[in-house]
This record gives C-alpha cells, structure tokens and sequence, in this order.
C-alpha cells in the first residue's frame, strides 16, 4: 500500500503542475490557432497565468500524486480551465467581434476608395447579405427558389421554435384542446398566429377570403360548418374571434360587385356575397364617403355580419344563448396603422383599441 511521504509533497506537487500547465497551454493554444486570429497567443498566456495562480494547483491539502492516479486532478485541472475560458472568453469575443467587424469595414472602404468600379458590385453584395442576417423572412423576398424558400423557412422553424419547445410539442402529441376558434382572412399579410403571437395548441383558425361565416347550411359551405361544429363539439373552444383587416381585397371584391348581379369570376363573387347585407348597410350610412373609406367600413360590418351567422348554426347558438359557455367577438387588424380593434357581439363597435 502506498505510504504518503510529505518530503515529497513539493517535488511531485510541482511535476504535476509543471505537467498539467504544459497540457493546458498546448491544448488552448491548439484550438486558439484554428481559430486564425491573432489573439490566440494572448488569450492563451493569460489563461495560463490564471491557472499557474489557481487555488486548485496551490492546495496542500491532499499529495497530487496521489490525486491524479486516481483521476481527481484531471477533474480539477477540467473544471479549472472551464471556469477560467468562461471569465475571460466572454470579454474577449466581444473584443474580437468589434474589432474584426472594424477592420473588414475599413478593408472595404479602402478597396472600394481604390477601385472605383466595385462600388456597385460591393452594393449588391452588401444588399445581399443584409436580406441574409435579417432572416428567413427577408430571405423569402430575394431567394428564387421555392423549394430552397421552403427548406430554409423549416431549417429556421426546427432551429428557433421546435428544438427550444420540445417539450411542448411532446405535450401537443398528446391532444390539444385550443380556447379560440378564430376566422381570418387567407390574405398573406394577416396571419393571426403572427398578429397575436397564438402559440401551437392556442386557436384552432379557419382562413377564407375576406375572413366570411356563411349561415348554416348543410348544403353549402359545409368545410366552414365542418370546422365549427369540429371546434365547439370536439375540442370545446370557449370563444369564436373573427378578425377583419385593412386593405382587404376580398371586401373590395364585394364592393365592387354590381348591383344587377352581373359575374365576373366563377367563385368570389358568389363568396363575397354572403356579406352583401353588410355592404347594403355601409351604402346606404356612408354613401357621402370615398370608395376607400366605404371599404374600410365594410371591413368591420362584414365581420358583424359573420357574428350573426355564427348564431345560425344550432350547436353555436345554444353554446351562446343557452349555456352561455362560448362567447362571440369581432376584430379588426390595421397592418398600417398597426391598430387592433376588438368588439364583443353586441355591442357591434370598438370595446377596445390597441395602438
């Protein structure tokens, strides 16, 4: 059995460090230099400054020797290095981010002073990149390629919101029971899971153009009918939003109908017709107004018109009427102002207003 010598307790605490130092610096110094810049012999003396003068390799207590055939020191020197890279690393990077970004900039600054011709080039490139570092969705308006479009849209997806909810998709696997059954406009501008930040499992939405309920009819329109009686009876959501919005082609669509009922599509105007009471309305309240401004009205009165039909369909009405488990409200979403209007059923004008 080994016998601790404290006569040698100096000598081997000394060749241990000597060695664990040596190691150290070799291996910082090896991935320091991958790293191409000219900080790494500076980083690494002062690492290794730090670690010469650290608690962990000046302790007494136990012969390191001893420790180390036993795996102890390699765990200190570990843990040591750790603690030491995280108190400097982070001052550094910052250091090393500024300064390389300063100096590619002076770089090109330079170039461009000297050759003149390249500006416009640089200028396309630097365009470029800018759409690159903005995201996904600047990436969109400038890649060509829709399955390319289609593939970095996922890759940011999965990177930014799947793997850092993993947990709550595993929870969504189970079943989901969303508060909100919400109708809104197909238009590309208006998602609402964007517009209210709706997480996964949060509304159950119907998108249609100009964001229209049809009454109950198990003739016609049965995907919408489908979807409600889904909601209400299945997944037993406790509120119907329906969001209007600004600028909403399918409401110019129906403004633009002609009275002698006169087709120009072989489905729109028949789709946007099933809010025609609500246009007759805004003619007859409005008719002083521009084209514009009629539009915008009927924005919000076509969603009142909605909120009616809603009452048609007998699972909603009792839901509403009788139980008075589901409530009714209506939205309007301003993209340019930036504006949400919300109304309850009743009261058919803004009970609030969020600038």
């Amino acid at each position: 059995m080994y016998k601790y010598n404290p006569l040698y307790e100096r000598y081997n605490q000394l060749i241990v460090n000597c060695i664990s130092l040596i190691a150290t610096n070799v291996i910082i110094s090896m991935i320091l230099c991958l790293m191409q810049n000219r900080y790494s012999l500076r980083i690494s003396l002062r690492i290794l400054f730090s670690l010469s003068k650290s608690p962990y390799f000046l302790s007494q207590e136990q012969p390191p020797l001893v420790f180390l055939s036993k795996g102890v020191m390699a765990g200190k020197l570990m843990k040591c290095m750790c603690m030491k890279i995280c108190c400097i690393g982070e001052h550094v990077t910052q250091e090393m981010k500024k300064d390389t970004y300063e100096e590619a900039i002076e770089g090109l600054e330079k170039l461009l002073s000297e050759k003149d011709e390249l500006k416009s080039i640089a200028a396309a490139k630097v365009r470029r990149l800018t759409a690159e570092l903005a995201g996904p969705a600047e990436i969109g308006a400038v890649e060509s390629d829709p399955v390319k479009r289609i593939q970095t849209g996922f890759d940011h997806f999965k990177k930014e919101k799947y793997e850092k909810q993993i947990a709550l998709y595993w929870k969504l696997a189970q079943g989901q029971t969303p508060k909100f059954l919400v109708f809104a406009c197909s238009d590309s501008r208006v998602c609402p899971s964007h517009v209210l930040n709706f997480q996964p499992g949060e509304a159950f939405v119907v998108r249609n153009v100009a964001n229209m309920v049809p009454s109950f009819d198990q003739n016609k329109y049965s995907g919408v009918g489908a979807a409600i009686e889904f909601a209400l009876l299945e997944l037993k959501v406790e509120n119907i939003l329906v969001i209007g919005h600004s600028c909403c082609a399918g409401i110019r669509n129906l403004m633009s109908v002609p009275d002698d009922g006169a087709t120009r599509s072989d489905f729109i105007e028949g789709w946007v017709s099933i809010c025609k009471a609500a246009k007759a309305t805004v003619q007859k309240q409005s008719s002083h107004l521009s084209f514009d401004d009629q539009c915008t009205h009927l924005e919000k009165e076509a969603v009142n018109i909605s909120l009616a039909n809603l009452l048609s369909y007998p699972f909603v009405n009792e839901a509403v009427v009788k139980k008075k488990t589901l409530l009714l409200k209506g939205a309007h979403y301003d993209f340019v102002k930036g504006s949400f209007e919300l109304w309850d059923l009743n009261s058919k004008t803004s009970s609030f207003l969020w600038k």
